[in-house]
Parts: C-alpha cells; sequence; structure tokens
C-alpha cells in the first residue's frame, strides 16, 4: 500500500502540471488559432454575393438567381456549382466556381469553392494551380479581411492544408492536381470537433 506523504502529492502534482503542460504544447497552432478565434464570439456570416450561413437552400438559390439576372454569375460545368469569372488578374481569368454545403434542415453551413485559370492546359505551367494558389488567397483576403492564411501542418497529411480562421469563419484550401484550388468556408458554429 503507497502512503502519500507531502512530498508524494508535491510529486503527483508536479507530474500532472508538467502533464497539462506538455499537453497543452502538443496542440498545434491550427487548434490554439480556432479556440482563439471562437473565444471572440465574433459572428461573422456574411459570404462573397451578398450569401450568408444560415440561408436556407431556397434562399441560396434565390439568391444565385438574382445573381445570374444581373450577369454576375451563370451555372457551372454540369449544373453542379455557379460560375463566376474573375477577369481583374493579372496572368489570365480564374474560374470561381461555389455552391453552398447544407445541413439535414437545408441551412446552409459553408461553401465549396474551386478555382482554376480559364487557359489552363498540362503544357501552360505558368497557369498551374502552384501559381494561382497565392492569387487566390490574396483574392480571399481582400473578400473575407481578417487574419491571414497559415499552412496546417500536420505530417498525416498528403498535401499542405492553408487556413484562415476570423470569428466563426474558417476558409481552408488546397491544391488538387495542377489546374484546381480546392476551398471550403466553413461556419465553426456549426462544425462538430
Amino acid at each position: 500500500m503507497i502512503r502519500f506523504t507531502l512530498k508524494n502529492w508535491t510529486n503527483l502534482l508536479y507530474i500532472i502540471g508538467i502533464t497539462i503542460v506538455f499537453s497543452s504544447c502538443q496542440r498545434s497552432e491550427y487548434d490554439r488559432t480556432v479556440k482563439s478565434e471562437m473565444a471572440k464570439n465574433l459572428e461573422l456570416n456574411e459570404l462573397k454575393f451578398g450569401l450568408e450561413f444560415k440561408d436556407t437552400k431556397d434562399e441560396f438559390f434565390a439568391k444565385c438567381k438574382a445573381l445570374n439576372q444581373q450577369k454576375l454569375v451563370t451555372h457551372g460545368g454540369n449544373n453542379q456549382n455557379v460560375q463566376h469569372i474573375l477577369n481583374d488578374t493579372a496572368k489570365a481569368p480564374i474560374r470561381y466556381l461555389f455552391y453552398g454545403t447544407f445541413d439535414d434542415k437545408r441551412v446552409m453551413n459553408g461553401l465549396k469553392m474551386t478555382f482554376s485559370y480559364l487557359g489552363w492546359a498540362p503544357w501552360n505551367e505558368h497557369l498551374y494551380n502552384k501559381e494561382l494558389l497565392q492569387v487566390v488567397m490574396d483574392t480571399l483576403q481582400i473578400w473575407y479581411p481578417g487574419n491571414e492564411f497559415k499552412v496546417l501542418e500536420n505530417e498525416k497529411l498528403d498535401y499542405p492544408i492553408y487556413y484562415k480562421v476570423d470569428g466563426n469563419r474558417q476558409i481552408l484550401l488546397h491544391l488538387e492536381g495542377t489546374r484546381d484550388v480546392i476551398g471550403l468556408i466553413q461556419d465553426l458554429n456549426q462544425k462538430q470537433y
């Protein structure tokens, strides 16, 4: 039987303290960023083109229809996305495809995005997504001001993920193939951890 003396209790508390400090150091910068931003209780629900987190699916479609009537957007490939062309870029116009993500109550909790240069082709290496990534991050920084993009460091990932968190709004980006920059905007209030 172990008798707990003052020295044993002190050692036990010391070990518990070291464990707590070590485990908090092991948390990633991403985890610390999310926790810090969520603690601000800052609700950022506005998205590009007047879309918002918590729009219903019907509201999303109605807003996209109005944008189409204003000639700001059209249908994307196979009518599975909304398409907007960014013409004010240095290298070539950029195709921006987007579509809402919805919960089981048909309420928007995110936005899927795909960016690619219109002139992309396997032989046009200057239009590969590695060149496009910084342009996309700069564009999203203008659309969604606040914190800068950071790289999510995790050896389990097959490719780098870039993230930006402002209040409840999180933006994730990664490269897919040589053409696309894939993105996702999420409402962290509606995301499960």
